[in-house]
């Protein structure tokens, strides 16, 4: 960064690694999952027989490379106001960390160390999935209003007055009991049957749906959350967009991420105003990566 700093000092730069610059564990080479055993993420992932759990998604690479791309936006703003870039570091530690916010607080609060509770939150219950008689359902009745409906709408008036779980407090501390009561008469309906009694009166819920359910739902195609684009080499694709919608500069979503290293390289640095010589060089020299360009049949 000095370097590159010293002959252009309005230079934005950004660094990830695994644990940041500083302190013992600076050298430790680490990929996602050994950060996520060593930043605390796995202790409170999964159940109590289950031992610690990996999140299902590369948790620490996604947060990192979102927090990392606030603050080369925050670099960015400090820029316009002083003129001058800087280095932005971040790591993988400390991305997991501040993701890792609400149970991390919890703990710092009360010295007490999280519990691994599955579906489960651990400040409020209801609010974890059940088993019904074809699935699962998730449900989240812990309000003084959502409670005594979800009881009766299971037919089980009589656990809003049961001491074990008058009151959210106590349904936290009672929750094996209480999911053992629920779970009961969840499993006499379907899920599908259980969303039409409970949405019926506000009670929150939703089926637990895997990647087939969901990419069949038509909500994801009225939102366009998975654009379909055309790819040179292996034909149509479905890709993630970004989740933001712009109201006055909306993004248009021209090509799938790219399935190679460099893949967009000769046009990123052809808009930025390099001419293909200029492009050729950098790529021979290292600078840059890119694919060959494959000649067309004659």
């Amino acid at each position: 960064y000095d370097d590159v700093a010293a002959r252009n000092p309005r230079l934005v730069y950004a660094t990830i690694s695994a644990f940041g610059r500083r302190g013992p564990w600076r050298d430790r080479p680490r990929v996602d999952g050994i950060v996520q055993a060593t930043g605390g993420i796995m202790s409170v992932t999964g159940t109590e027989d289950s031992g610690p759990v990996k999140v299902g998604v590369p948790a620490a690479d996604m947060v990192a490379g979102i927090f990392a791309s606030q603050a080369i936006v925050a670099a960015l703003y400090a820029r316009a106001r002083t003129g001058r870039g800087q280095r932005v570091d971040l790591s993988l530690l400390e991305a997991l960390l501040a993701f890792q916010v609400v149970p991390l607080s919890m703990y710092l609060a009360s010295g007490s160390p999280p519990r691994r509770l599955g579906s489960a939150a651990p400040y409020s219950a209801p609010n974890e999935a059940y088993r019904t008689a074809d699935g699962w359902i998730q449900v989240a009745a812990y309000t003084p209003q959502r409670w005594p409906r979800l009881c009766r709408a299971i037919g089980r008036p009589d656990l809003v007055e049961d001491p074990r779980f008058v009151d959210n407090p106590a349904r936290v501390t009672n929750r094996d009991a209480l999911r053992e009561e629920l779970e009961r008469a969840f499993e006499q309906r379907t899920t599908k049957e259980w969303i039409a009694v409970l949405e019926e009166v506000d009670v929150l819920c939703a089926p637990i749906l895997g990647y087939p359910e969901l990419l069949a739902e038509d909500h994801l195609e009225a939102i366009e959350a998975l654009p379909r684009y055309d790819h040179p080499e292996v034909g149509e694709l479905r890709a993630v967009r970004e989740p933001a919608t712009f109201s006055e500069t909306p993004a248009r979503h021209r090509s799938a991420a790219p399935l190679r290293p460099g893949e967009h390289t000769r046009e990123v640095l052809g808009e930025a105003g390099y001419d293909d010589e200029e492009i050729r060089r950098l790529i021979e020299r290292g600078v840059v990566e890119a694919p060959e360009v494959r000649k067309e049949d004659p």
